[in-house]
């Protein structure tokens, strides 16, 4: 349980202060702009879901940070994308599947994300 909550802690840490530097450090009018879009409120989030990389325990309290700005389908879309397809991800499959194999399961990945999540801007929230 110890090793756990290390592990954890620091994660969640990290994901917090990335959290805190984009807030702080992006202009709020850029913030805004991007994510009250239906289109690219989701593109953003799966971007930044990619590129982060945090572990699938700590992204709803990293998502919970951006949900005042960005809408309902992006913060899915952040909370599906994110621990199905992220930085750390790339190096473990590489070393079971041939490249093209990745990129086909990017794609689908990417696209069926996007694709729901978009339906639910439209029409959920």
């Amino acid at each position: 349980m110890v090793g756990e909550l290390r592990e954890l802690g620091g994660i969640l840490i990290l994901g917090t202060a990335i959290a805190a530097i984009v807030q702080v450090a992006v202009p709020r009018d850029v913030i805004l702009g991007l994510g009250q879009g239906q289109i690219s409120s989701i593109v953003v989030m799966m971007v930044l879901a990619w590129v982060v990389s945090i572990c699938s325990t700590v992204d709803s309290f990293f998502a919970l940070s951006f949900s005042s700005l960005f809408t309902t389908g992006s913060l899915l879309a952040f909370l599906v994308f994110g621990p199905m397809i992220d930085l750390k991800n790339i190096g473990l499959l590489l070393s079971v599947f041939r490249g093209k194999a990745i990129i086909y399961l990017f794609v689908l990945a990417g696209q069926l994300t996007f694709l729901l999540t978009l339906l639910v801007n439209l029409y959920v929230s």
